[in-house]
């Protein structure tokens, strides 16, 4: 049986489609994926400066408090 070069051809040129075409979706999930993890980092980094404000202010004023006690 003869194949042809241009069947060889068509068949290749349809595999690399489709091998590129499933690349192209892992690197829109992957890039999605990223992006997300990256807006997560930003959340919680903000959320750590806040409780680290808070944990300071609290310890500040059982400083406060634990300073009037001794005095008295």
């Amino acid at each position: 049986m003869n194949v042809s070069a241009e069947i060889i051809l068509g068949i290749v040129t349809c595999l690399c489609g489709l091998l590129s075409g499933a690349v192209a979706k892992m690197w829109l999930a992957f890039t999605g994926e990223l992006k997300d993890c990256k807006e997560d980092r930003k959340a919680l980094h903000v959320k750590t400066e806040t409780l680290h404000s808070q944990i300071t202010e609290i310890s500040t004023a059982v400083g406060k408090l634990q300073g009037r006690l001794g005095q008295e």
